[in-house]
């Protein structure tokens, strides 16, 4: 069996999010149905999840019914108790509300265009436009990166198509997005994980033409001293390379 999530509470601070709860408690109501045989059963349960100025509200109004001995109409039937609350908890004007979140609403450039499509469609069922107006104000608040690659196709009137359109268009988008991100990764992991070049000879020595004065030499481009030789190295010779061996080396200023 389903086990449903019992409803967030409301207080009626925020009238936009009586909506939300009573999607809640109607989830619920209905998976549990059994347990609410009746409308009484189902208006408690909802007043149950009030809390606030709302509670205190519908506690008075149900003290009194007591004292009288004449529980109030809402009490009874469900529908009747909804329309109380929608009534004098929810949004004063829904339509208007309604118009101006779909006017405010954009997809920016880093938005997906799912989270602006599900917006869109909540506020549109409530603001009474036809299909033509709504088209226009969808396509109105898209981003530019859309709205260039719709140019290239052609933009649908009707809201479905361009709502299927976009979601194609910003798929591509971010897979495209994605492909550059982790090329971009494999490149600077490259990058950091060549081998380091080692410098082995003192800094200013050209070694590629360290020729010693002897019979020995060094062949051109060598790093390896001669056997038996060791070079020494003062800050006061200048980098100059002198061995200790009877040998002499001179290194060309």
């Amino acid at each position: 069996m389903i086990k449903p999530r019992v409803p967030d509470t409301f207080d009626s601070s925020d009238p936009n999010k009586l909506e939300v709860f009573l999607f809640q408690c109607q989830m619920y109501l209905t998976v549990c149905s059994d347990d609410f045989p009746d409308d009484e059963s189902k208006v408690t349960f909802v007043l149950s999840y009030l809390k606030g100025s709302l509670q205190d509200w519908f506690q008075s109004e149900l003290n009194h019914a007591m004292t009288s001995r004449q529980l109030p109409d809402w009490f009874a039937t469900y529908r009747t108790f909804l329309d109380k609350l929608q009534h004098l908890f929810g949004p004063r004007d829904p339509i208007t509300d309604a118009m101006n979140s779909l006017e405010s609403l954009k997809l920016r450039d880093s938005g997906k265009a799912t989270r602006y499509t599900i917006d869109f469609n909540c506020y549109a069922r409530k603001t009474g436009w036809n299909k033509q107006a709504l088209a226009r104000q969808f396509y109105k608040n898209l981003p530019d990166r859309l709205k260039d690659e719709i140019a290239h196709i052609g933009k649908p009137t009707a809201l479905k198509t361009l709502q299927d359109l976009v979601a194609t268009l910003d798929q591509h988008y971010w897979e495209c997005q994605s492909e550059i991100n982790r090329d971009k990764k494999a490149s600077t992991s490259n990058s950091s994980s060549a081998p380091a070049s080692t410098l082995l000879c003192p800094a200013g020595t050209d070694w590629s033409r360290l020729v010693p004065s002897g019979s020995n030499r060094i062949p051109i481009g060598t790093t390896q001293n001669p056997v038996g030789t060791a070079w020494n190295q003062s800050e006061s010779s200048q980098n100059r390379l002198k061995p200790t061996s009877s040998d002499q080396y001179q290194v060309p200023e």
